[in-house]
């Protein structure tokens, strides 16, 4: 006998996606655009400092993507759980990425053996879920 709420969490796993939702950032009283500059590379941090005004989210995110997020060191096995989700989001350009990718990147990826990631998909949905920081978002895929 097939346990029905087993056979549907994967499915919700394989169809739960996450972005940074710029709109979470006033509510949570976040500057997403002082966040996103915090995590530029020192030559985009210095290039920015010079200008009169900084670049909305959205020209950061993209920034970050295609300069920063490219960096060896711009992601570390030492960050926290959250900080690390939140660069591998950047580093894709804050294209909806799966729970499973980021879980895989979590526990494979940015896992050491000084920092062992050893937590289930559940758990780290939980964990996203209740994201107030960060501001990340979960999207659901529509059905078909």
């Amino acid at each position: 006998m097939t346990d029905v709420s087993k056979a549907g969490t994967g499915a919700t796993r394989r169809s739960v996606q996450y972005v940074i939702d710029p709109t979470r950032a006033g509510p949570m009283k976040r500057s997403l655009e002082h966040m996103l500059f915090t995590r530029r590379c020192p030559t985009c941090r210095s290039r920015l400092e010079k200008e009169a005004a900084a670049p909305n989210a959205a020209t950061q995110i993209q920034e970050i993507a295609g300069c920063c997020g490219k960096a060896e060191d711009f992601i570390k096995p030492e960050m926290p759980l959250m900080e690390i989700v939140f660069r591998t989001v950047l580093a894709g350009g804050n294209r909806p990425i799966g729970l499973e990718e980021l879980h895989q990147a979590l526990t494979d990826t940015f896992a050491t053996p000084m920092v062992p990631r050893n937590l289930s998909i559940e758990a780290l949905r939980t964990i996203l879920t209740r994201d107030d920081f960060y501001c990340l978002t979960e999207l659901k895929q529509v059905s078909q």
